[in-house]
């Protein structure tokens, strides 16, 4: 155990403002290893860069009301409701895996419903309060979801004018910019391979599956469908384009927010270089000088007696 102690911080909370990250944790997130080491990972430390700056910019330090809804086939609507609490935030965000859903597949209507949801049970305190959604996702090219277009549109317009989505995608490219299908990879938890994903699990012999970065659909689930909002534009990033995906975010951020009080954090700082400065002086006076001294006094005492 190192000696701590413990500082008191008084955070401005904001209102006004409140962000909820969808994060898709589908098997072609898990298992697609294009971006080290798993898209998957990659999303979440995205999501983690998203919530450490609102700790650690001058200007957006601050607690915010922020929320997760993985999903994949299906989506969690009650998973994680608005929290100012970082350090639940981050827990439930790293619980997040493979198993986290029994759905298979990749639904953003079931995303987009489970957010609806979110909403409605957690209505906003405030007046006029802004609502962001960021999803993350490969885009589920795979899983036939250019089908749900039509009912996703109603479904983001159902959300109202108050709600503006943004889409992060995780996935390749070549240097050329355009994508590329890559093969799912399965392996233990200590990172040995085992196989391919397989269309047929118990088959060795099925054909692999692989999983191409779809940004036509990240891209129009970022439009805004009301075009009498001053918020239209394409609000899809790719996740390497880590200035640009900030910069916007903290825009929208600022913009909003209103602060409707105080909260004090607490954190603790290893001291124990302090406890070593102590302990040194304390070792070099019995030790060092005090040994000096007591040599000297010695020496006297045995002159005076001689």
């Amino acid at each position: 155990a190192e000696p701590e102690r413990k500082i008191r911080k008084p955070e401005p909370v904001y209102g006004r403002v409140r962000i909820a990250f969808l994060l898709d944790s589908s098997p072609s997130m898990f298992y697609g290893e294009d971006v080290a080491p798993t898209r998957l990972a990659a999303a979440k430390k995205t999501i983690i860069e998203f919530v450490e700056k609102l700790r650690e910019d001058a200007e957006l330090k601050g607690q915010y009301e922020k929320a997760l809804i993985p999903f994949a086939g299906a989506a969690i609507p009650s998973f994680s409701s608005f929290t100012t609490s970082h350090e639940e935030f981050l827990w439930l965000l790293e619980s997040i895996n493979e198993n986290t859903l029994s759905h298979q597949g990749t639904s953003f209507l079931a995303a987009m419903n489970a957010y609806k949801l979110l909403l409605e049970r957690n209505l906003a305190l405030e007046t006029g309060t802004m609502d962001l959604a960021i999803i993350i996702s490969d885009g589920g090219k795979e899983e036939g979801v250019q089908s749900e277009r039509n009912f996703l549109a109603l479904a983001i317009r159902s959300l109202g004018p108050r709600v503006v989505i943004y889409t992060v995608g995780i996935g390749s490219k070549g240097r050329d910019g355009r994508t590329k299908p890559v093969r799912l990879v399965m392996r233990t938890p200590d990172g040995i391979f085992i196989d391919y994903y397989r269309q047929d699990p118990e088959d060795p012999k099925s054909p692999v599956l692989t999983s191409e970065l779809d940004e036509s659909m990240l891209t129009f689930l970022a439009t805004p469908t009301r075009e009498d909002t001053p918020l239209v534009k394409k609000n899809y990033h790719f996740f390497t384009n880590k200035e640009e995906i900030l910069a916007a975010f903290k825009d929208f951020v600022i913009r909003y927010r209103t602060q409707v009080g105080t909260e004090d954090s607490y954190q603790y700082e290893p001291v124990v270089v302090w406890f070593l400065v102590h302990a040194f002086l304390t070792f070099f006076f019995f030790f060092g000088f005090g040994g000096l001294l007591t040599r000297f006094s010695s020496f006297l005492f045995d002159r005076l007696r001689s």
